[in-house]
């Protein structure tokens, strides 16, 4: 069962093709992320590519990019001992405007 811990959402100008390259510089999430104190990635923004990252608040975790359609959504993933936590990132076209949605959740 998968519950959904959080989700934001906002509204931009910017094109599908800049906030999908803001999302793929891995290595610079923690400038719109600010839960996040450093994120590695060990080769290209693709699915199945791993990863660590340290939280600000927590241990340094591994990741997974279990999902991957560009410029218009991925999913990392971070195994935990008893289950599985998803950050899916998600652009849709609005009237001339992107939604920029980022949803965590646990299963």
């Amino acid at each position: 069962m998968t519950i959904i811990i959080h989700r934001e959402s906002k509204k931009t100008t910017a094109s599908k093709e800049r906030i999908w390259e803001i999302w793929s510089k891995v290595e610079q999430w923690p400038t719109w992320d600010d839960e996040l104190e450093w994120v590695r990635i060990d080769g290209d923004f693709k699915k199945g590519q791993t990863g660590r990252l340290k939280p600000k608040d927590g241990p340094v975790a591994n990741f997974k990019i279990t999902h991957y359609k560009p410029f218009q959504e991925f999913t990392d993933t971070a195994k935990l001992p008893c289950a599985t936590l998803a950050f899916h990132h998600q652009v849709l076209e609005e009237n001339n405007q992107r939604i920029v949605i980022h949803t965590i959740s646990i299963n």
